[in-house]
């Protein structure tokens, strides 16, 4: 009979141990949850705003920093672009020009020959003129005799 009761006992002894470790596992919780955010989290909290101030403070300053670096730089591209566009006019080379009767002719790049019919000088001063041109290219002609009547022709037909 010793063994039953020491059986029975022992059971008793084990729910008595769980119910006080379900105990103590509910007042750890809240005495966690209290020292987690009742106490520190305002703490917490605090530190990030904190910290989120210095961390804007430092990109504001960047920003201004880089405005200031674009306006600066832009000013400095002003010469530099004006040296490029120096340098592609040098480094470009005129396509041979032979003037005949009015009429230019130039060779290009596959050797066809091009020929040009001055118009008129738009402007003229001691050191260039600005002329307009008319010019032939490669482009096809729609022109097909048998589809285009001349003003002549279509005058007789109607």
């Amino acid at each position: 009979m010793k063994l039953i009761e020491q059986y029975k006992k022992s059971k008793k002894e084990i729910a008595t141990l769980k119910n006080d470790l379900s105990l103590l596992r509910e007042a750890t919780n809240k005495k966690e949850s209290h020292i987690t955010y009742d106490v520190y989290r305002k703490k917490i909290r605090a530190l990030e705003d904190e910290r989120d101030n210095e961390v804007e403070k430092l990109e504001d300053s960047y920003k201004k920093a880089e405005q200031r670096m674009k306006i600066r730089e832009e000013k400095l591209n002003i010469p530099i672009a004006e040296v490029g566009r120096i340098i592609t006019f040098l480094k470009t080379k005129p396509k041979p020009v032979e003037i005949k009767n009015n009429a230019v002719s130039a060779r290009d790049r596959s050797y066809k020959e091009y020929f040009f019919k001055w118009i008129d000088d738009f402007y003229t001063d001691d050191y260039f003129v600005i002329r307009a041109c008319i010019a032939e290219n490669d482009k096809p002609k729609n022109i097909n005799p048998n589809l285009s009547l001349s003003a002549e022709k279509y005058i007789a037909i109607k």
